[in-house]
C-alpha cells in the first residue's frame, strides 16, 4: 500500500493569504524548516539546511488558523500535491505543495 502523508514542523516565512473559493475558506502558507547538524569541527549545533514549502488549508482548517503571522512556528500535517503548469513562452514547470489536514500553532509552555 502506498502512502502520502507528511509531517512538517516550522515557521512561517511570508504573509499568510487567506481568500474565499467558491464557497470554502483557503489559507495559503509558506512554511520554512531548516535541519541542524553538529560540526564535527568546533562540536557546535548549526543550521546544516534550509528549505520551504507552500501549504494550502482548506475550509474550517483555513478559518481556525486565520490569525497566523511571519514568524510563527506551525505544524503541518497533510499530504503532498504536485501541480505541473506550461507558461507562455511554453516552459514546464512543477511545483509541490502541502494540503493540510491539520494545522496549528506551537507555542512554548510557560515555565
Amino acid at each position: 500500500m502506498d502512502m502520502n502523508h507528511v509531517t512538517l514542523v516550522g515557521r512561517i516565512c511570508q504573509t499568510p493569504e487567506k481568500k474565499i473559493v467558491g464557497e470554502q475558506s483557503l489559507l495559503k502558507l509558506r512554511v520554512a524548516w531548516n535541519r541542524r547538524a553538529k560540526n564535527e569541527h568546533t562540536g557546535e549545533w548549526e543550521d546544516a539546511e534550509t528549505g520551504f514549502f507552500d501549504v494550502s488549508a482548506w475550509g474550517f482548517i483555513a478559518d481556525d488558523n486565520d490569525t497566523l503571522d511571519i514568524g510563527d512556528k506551525v505544524l503541518v500535517s497533510g499530504r503532498l500535491k504536485q501541480r505541473s503548469w506550461t507558461d507562455d513562452d511554453n516552459n514546464k514547470h512543477s511545483a509541490i505543495e502541502i494540503v493540510a489536514n491539520d494545522l496549528g500553532q506551537i507555542r512554548r509552555a510557560r515555565t
